[in-house]
């Protein structure tokens, strides 16, 4: 068992699950364990792949030998030599069909070792060459993406605010009037109606189940003053007759806020300079919030056209359904002559 879970999972994550399987085992004892196991054995071999990786990046690289026919690795070389694929490659005389990338040393491997086989370029590397030129290509006609041209209406979109302010206080007509009376105490609070209605269900329900003030502040991360507000209230609307009675900085401003808003200034940081000018000590987010259920539901900015970049437009070429159909089928479709080019030589 230990052997097929060093296989399976290798040092780390191995003991972790004989951990857990009650069995006694350390890193090094299951990577021991695969060390000694006999390398299965490779059998007949028609189709080969072949392909380098990095050991260690831009200093050490070994060679990965597959067979193709049933996709599986069969052995790993300890280079990228030619000498050495080729002295693998000599043991394996009923090899018909190497792929490979485009690597000198492969190529010089596969002919000395075996002349018999036909070498040609595996899919993934003629994909990916095919995408390094296309780029490259893109990158030549860089000119002629030209910036695609902005509309009227995203011009105006874009603008800073700003430059808008004036025209927001004095052009927008299309936004609803507070009345004389002002506006009602509950529509200011109608946000919160329903937090304090789910807030006030969730103290109850602790408090059913018998828990105190302090246990209930700490299950539901609240102020302990919060909480015992809740955990006495009888209902939600002892809660919001408590908010509604509660006097606002705003009281005395709101007058001249209903009048400037009714003439058609509706910018929040223009009505909170003037009234501040007045006496105001409170924020803009409070002028906003009152303001709020009468001012004009703006669209969202139409987002500036930029142009495509580079790696865009090479993903929008090589995601055509008619070029990729072509080269999965090109083994089919393509002349004798043309398929001599993908050959690496």
């Amino acid at each position: 068992m230990l052997e097929s879970i060093g296989l399976a999972l290798a040092g780390r994550a191995g003991q972790r699950l004989a951990d857990t399987l009650g069995l006694q085992a350390s890193r090094d004892t299951l990577l021991r364990l695969v060390r000694a196991l006999p390398d299965p054995p490779i059998g007949a071999v028609t189709i080969l792949g072949v392909d380098d990786f990095a050991i260690k990046r831009g200093q050490t690289y070994a060679t990965i030998v597959l067979n193709m026919a049933t996709r599986q690795p069969i052995d790993v070389l300890p280079d990228r030599e030619a000498d050495t694929l080729a002295a693998w490659l000599k043991t394996h005389p009923e090899i018909t069909v190497i792929t490979r990338d485009r690597f000198a040393a492969y190529a010089e491997a596969a002919s000395r070792g075996a002349p018999q086989a036909t070498q040609c370029a595996d899919r993934f590397h003629l994909w990916k060459n095919l995408g390094e030129a296309v780029e490259k290509t893109v990158i030549a006609h860089r000119a002629c993406l030209a910036e695609p041209e902005v509309t009227s209406e995203a011009t105006v979109d874009s603008a800073p605010i700003a430059d808008r302010n004036e025209e927001t206080a004095t052009a927008d007509t299309e936004h609803s009037s507070i009345p004389e009376a002002g506006i009602d105490r509950i529509d200011e609070i109608k946000p919160i109606v329903g937090q304090f209605r789910e807030r006030h269900a969730a103290v109850q329900a602790l408090r059913a189940k018998g828990q105190g003030i302090r246990a209930v502040a700490r299950e539901l991360n609240l102020d302990r003053k919060t909480a015992r507000r809740f955990f006495y209230a009888t209902g939600v609307e002892e809660l919001l007759a408590k908010t509604l009675n509660r006097p606002s900085l705003l009281d005395d401003y709101k007058p001249h806020l209903n009048q400037r808003f009714n003439k058609g200034c509706t910018d929040t940081a223009i009505l909170t300079a003037e009234i501040r000018k007045l006496g105001y000590r409170g924020s803009e987010r409070t002028v906003y919030r009152y303001v709020l259920p009468f001012r004009p539901k703006r669209k969202a900015p139409a987002p500036t056209p930029v142009a495509p970049k580079i790696r865009h437009v090479t993903g929008w070429i090589m995601s055509c359904r008619a070029r990729v159909a072509l080269m999965w089928s090109c083994s089919r479709t393509v002349s004798a002559e043309t398929g001599r080019l993908w050959v690496a030589q």
